[in-house]
């Protein structure tokens, strides 16, 4: 215990407080990289399946491009009700008692 004696104050201070900050900051740090890895992870499998689709050939994305058109079409079919709906106070038709407007 000779070493002990020879040691500074404000060293063992300086080294207890140093301990105490790496008990606060290292669980932060393996947080963030824990994230980090997480979003990475998840951007390379949405890579790795869009690759794994466009190298499959046409039989592998046709389906894929089916319900992208058919996402496609049914916002187009909404827009256009829509689109008719907000002129039903100025032109009743047909349409507009159709969705009881």
């Amino acid at each position: 215990m000779e070493f002990l004696q020879n040691i500074n104050g404000g060293t063992a201070l300086l080294i207890i407080a140093g301990l105490c900050v790496l008990c606060l900051v290292l669980p932060i740090l393996f947080s963030g990289l824990s994230i980090i890895g997480a979003i990475i992870g998840t951007f390379a499998d949405i890579l790795g399946a869009l690759i794994d689709v466009l190298s499959g050939g046409p039989a592998s994305w046709c389906g894929c491009l089916v319900a992208i058109g058919g996402c496609g079409f049914l916002v187009l079919v909404i827009a256009v009700i829509a689109s008719g709906l907000s002129s039903c106070p100025t032109n009743p038709t047909n349409f507009c008692a159709l969705f009881g407007r």
